[in-house]
């Protein structure tokens, strides 16, 4: 007798826990019988039986429309605003359709969408509408998050976003104080703004933006003080070595190299013919210095004829040098040449004539 009731307490036990719940991914694993019997709040429904836990009871499920299974809220059937079985595993309230995190309370179709890089009211956006006329950043709402949102379309000033999430914008400075529009801040924009007050050098804009200074070189290697690069400063820089030439250096810094003309050729025949053996004897020196002594003294030596003829030449000079040496001015000036002394025996013109460098 007590068997067969035994037998008939147990068939109807097993007859309400029919099997798990199927077809149910989310909620596989879940007693059919589970899904309508409603545990009070701290207790979970085990093999179709209402049972104390610690873990149902640290959860917050929704009386009356959820109940605790193996610790996660699940959604009664048969009740309205109930879920038919979806867990809710962070009791919040919403089951799979609402609940796009639900190991996360606060994150839920219910929630208020705040400035955390969260989607907290599963609309798909995170942070939407939470920072008007601001960004949300990683800090919250400020003006900029990085340099990027401070961009002012200015290509000479540097863009940059404080720590208090506030844009500044600095200007040209430093090593590259000039604003070269469409290109930014450089050292130069042109040549001008090279300059380095120093006559002797040339002064360019890179296309880098940089300063370079070359100096005197080519055809203007000599650098003159308060002139600049020029071909000569001075005449010694315009010897061409020719003595047949006078050499001197022009007031725009040029070399000029000439033949004197008060006595023609003399020093082509002086010094290169060579076809009078007396003159050729004392005239083998500088002959443009000879020259110059010669135009010296043109007013008496005929010279400024241009008598090409040196004898004729040199014979005025023989007039010149027999002349009274021994007082300045004209006179002095006129007793010039080692042809002279040669040629003459006036005692004062020998004397003389030794400082004359010829």
């Amino acid at each position: 007798m007590r068997v067969g009731l035994l037998a008939i307490l147990l068939a109807q036990a097993l007859s309400g826990c029919e099997g798990l719940v199927a077809g149910n991914t989310r909620d596989a694993g879940v007693e059919e019988c589970c899904l309508t019997l409603r545990c009070a709040p701290g207790q979970e429904c085990f093999e179709c039986m209402c049972r104390d836990s610690e873990c149902c009871a640290a959860l917050e499920c929704q009386e009356d429309l959820q109940t605790c299974v193996r610790c996660a809220c699940v959604y009664l059937e048969g009740i309205d605003g109930g879920g038919g079985g979806d867990r809710d595993d962070d009791g919040d309230g919403f089951g799979a359709d609402g609940d796009c995190d639900d190991a996360d309370p606060a994150v839920n179709a219910g929630a208020a969408e705040t400035c955390n890089q969260i989607d907290d009211d599963c609309d798909g956006t995170a942070d939407d509408g939470t920072c008007p006329g601001q960004l949300c950043c990683a800090g919250g709402c400020r003006d900029c998050c990085d340099a990027a949102d401070c961009d002012d379309g200015d290509a000479c000033t540097t863009d940059s976003c404080g720590a208090d999430g506030a844009c500044s914008h600095s200007g040209c400075g430093g090593g590259t104080p000039r604003c070269c529009p469409g290109v930014g801040c450089r050292e130069c924009c042109s040549a001008a703004d090279c300059s380095d007050g120093d006559a002797c050098t040339t002064d360019s804009c890179g296309a880098d933006g940089t300063c370079s200074h070359a100096g005197c070189g080519g055809a203007a290697p000599s650098c003159c003080p308060g002139a600049g690069c020029r071909e000569c400063c001075n005449d010694g820089q315009c010897s061409d070595g020719d003595g047949c030439t006078v050499d001197s250096c022009t007031a725009g810094g040029t070399c000029r190299n000439e033949r004197p003309s008060a006595c023609g050729n003399c020093c082509v025949d002086l010094c290169e013919e060579a076809q009078d053996g007396d003159c050729a004897t004392y005239m083998r020196g500088d002959c443009g210095d000879f020259c110059s002594a010669l135009s010296a003294i043109q007013g008496a030596s005929g010279c400024a004829d241009e008598r090409n003829e040196y004898e004729d030449c040199l014979s005025e000079c023989d007039d010149a040098c027999a002349a009274d040496c021994d007082g300045e001015g004209e006179d002095l000036a006129r007793c010039v040449g080692n042809y002279c002394v040669s040629r003459l025996g006036n005692a004062n013109c020998q004397i003389l004539t030794r400082s004359f460098d010829f």
